[in-house]
């Protein structure tokens, strides 16, 4: 993670976005499905637009797959500490989680 953070500091990105995929515990749960985008706790208005936009049309792209829709959630809500993607980029970042891993082939 650090070197994907400094790449994007050191290339003056416009934008970061870390693309994640959900799993339940190691355990294979079929049924759990949803998406969320993530922002830093003290995210500046640029990220929480970009959060916003990038969650809309995410929640478009996902509209067949009967996604539970958890919305735009801080970063300390979700995990009960800032994460390092979204701490130590210097543009405006966000870091998306959608569908759940399902078993070990995918």
């Amino acid at each position: 993670m650090q070197t994907r953070v400094r790449r994007a500091n050191l290339a003056d990105a416009d934008a970061y976005i870390s693309k994640h995929y959900n799993a339940v515990g190691g355990k294979c749960q079929s049924k759990v499905k949803g998406l969320v985008t993530i922002i830093h706790y003290n995210s500046s208005s640029k990220s929480k637009e970009l959060a916003k936009n990038v969650h809309e049309e995410l929640l478009k792209l996902h509209k067949d797959h009967n996604c539970k829709n958890f919305g735009v959630r801080k970063d300390t809500d979700i995990s009960g500490f800032s994460l390092y993607v979204l701490r130590n980029t210097k543009m405006p970042s966000i870091l998306t989680e959608s569908k759940y891993v399902e078993s070990i082939v995918k």
